[in-house]
């Protein structure tokens, strides 16, 4: 049977690449608005505004899915973790009886 499952570390690579051309884009984005005429500004600025909105909706589901993708790995190690604890030689072992006085409030 085929795995389907993303290559994580391919995945995490594109992401920071993703990351560093977002950084690229608003520096450029910076040096155009100083370059464009004040009439054709809020046009340019508009269209930035989407299109930093398209990325950073698409940057959030990327670093959400890299999370629970590495939760849901790091799971199986944790239930194998807690099996370990609860070993027969654990089971035997003989603890002493506590007793507590009964206690009214006043000493």
């Amino acid at each position: 049977m085929e795995s389907h499952e993303p290559d994580l570390k391919s995945l995490e690579n594109t992401f920071e690449g993703l990351c560093s051309r977002m950084e690229q884009l608003s520096l450029q984005n910076q040096k155009i608005e100083l370059a464009v005429a004040e009439d054709k500004i809020e046009e340019e600025i508009m269209q930035t505004l989407e299109y930093t909105d398209e990325l950073t909706v698409q940057k959030n589901k990327t670093a959400k899915f890299l999370r629970e993708a590495k939760a849901q790995m790091k799971q199986p190690e944790l239930q194998t973790e807690n099996y370990k604890f609860t070993t027969k030689n654990e089971a035997n072992v003989k603890l002493p009886k506590i007793t507590l006085k009964p206690f009214s409030g006043n000493p």
